[in-house]
């Protein structure tokens, strides 16, 4: 199983203070090795694009019209995530129908990567999730078990010639 390592993605440095929901951002900031509140900026561009709040805490009223969702990490679209991860040089990987990897199995394959799971993002940099919390595990029916990527993104290679 790989290792853990509290990483804030440079957020305290960067001067803010308390938790949020800001995964997505720390991982990009972990595994590109890129300036916290720059990425942050560029997220709240993205969100404000889209027709979301700059903090993806609610809906901008005036753009959509039902109710906001009541989890944060439902709060930011896919899409968007998506985007901003792609201006960052990221690419998704396509992983075969049916298939999970574990965070191990996904660190094998492809080095160092972005891990997505139900509602939170993660990097996997050097043989360690790096986060705010040990999101490794987790329990089910009295056993417990390693947490399986729902999505996988990578750096992309930059080939010089």
């Amino acid at each position: 199983m790989i290792g853990y390592l509290y990483d804030d993605g440079g957020r305290a440095a960067a001067g803010y203070r308390g938790k949020t929901g800001d995964c997505v951002v720390r991982a990009i900031t972990v595994c590109a090795r890129e300036d916290y509140r720059a990425v942050y900026l560029t997220m709240a561009e993205h969100m404000k694009r889209n027709g979301y709040a700059a903090s993806g805490n609610a809906y901008a009223t005036r753009e959509r019209k039902r109710k906001a969702p009541r989890r944060r990490g439902q709060l930011i679209a896919r899409r968007v995530q998506d985007r901003v991860l792609e201006a960052y040089g990221f690419r998704k990987v396509r992983l075969p129908a049916g298939e999970r990897p574990t965070f191990t199995e996904a660190h094998h394959r492809y080095g160092d990567c972005v891990v997505g799971t139900t509602r939170h993002v993660s990097a996997i940099v050097d043989g360690a999730l790096r986060d705010t919390f040990d999101g490794r595990t987790y329990e089910w029916e009295f056993e417990t078990r390693e947490r399986k990527a729902q999505s996988v993104w990578v750096r992309r290679q930059v080939t010089q010639d």
